[in-house]
């Protein structure tokens, strides 16, 4: 599981997590992260003359001197804040549905989806157990769907973990497990749970399936 720590131009620090990709344009009027793929922690330095931004294909979130980290996939982009605030523009929205905004200030302990149907609150963040999975490489796991749990643990697989999200969403995990030793992870999760079957199909590519 890669963690690459970066300190940018201006002194901000970027941590890419596992499979990401990002590209860096800093100007002198503004200083640009595009998430690519994947999952980012930024720490923002201070400059008032050039405002910090990260860009998606779902839109924008301008830092306002802050931490918090972004994860991209086609679908969505995700976003939890941990100190400060910033300021999300979603770059389009298809929809009138209920509760969606283009536009909208995120403050710490918070979270937000922004896809093709604007910007929708997520559930409170636990700041803590976010801070640990970038600091401590650990994913502190209350109470969550085995199939998000292992999401997680796939982000920084080097190979790839295979599984059926409908059949392990019913089976809830309470643990604290090691992101940059999957194998252990998994053992751990084959512990706790006796009926999960974990098959190692290649070096590369393992299966997590219900006996």
């Amino acid at each position: 599981g890669q963690w690459t720590t970066q300190t940018l131009p201006d002194g901000s620090r970027l941590i890419l997590r596992g499979k990401s990709a990002v590209n860096l344009d800093f100007k002198t009027n503004q200083r640009v992260v595009e998430l690519v793929q994947g999952q980012i922690y930024v720490d923002v330095a201070k400059d008032k003359t050039r405002p910090f931004l990260v860009k998606t294909s779902h839109g924008q979130i301008q830092a306002l001197g802050t931490a918090f980290s972004v994860s991209y996939d086609p679908s969505a982009t995700e976003l939890n804040m941990l100190h400060s605030k910033v300021k999300v523009e979603a770059t389009q929205v298809k929809t009138t549905q209920l509760h969606a905004t283009r536009q909208a200030i995120v403050e710490a302990g918070q979270a937000i989806k922004m896809d093709q149907n604007g910007v929708q609150k997520l559930p409170e963040l636990n700041v803590y157990n976010e801070q640990q999975k970038w600091q401590k490489h650990q994913l502190m796991v209350e109470n969550l769907p085995l199939n998000q749990v292992l999401q997680e643990l796939d982000r920084n697989y080097k190979g790839k973990i295979i599984f059926n999200d409908a059949a392990l969403q019913h089976v809830r995990v309470n643990a604290v497990l090691p992101l940059d030793q999957t194998t252990e992870s998994l053992k751990l999760l084959a512990t706790v749970f006796p009926d999960l079957k974990i098959k190692q199909i290649t070096p590369f590519v393992v299966m997590v399936s219900l006996k």
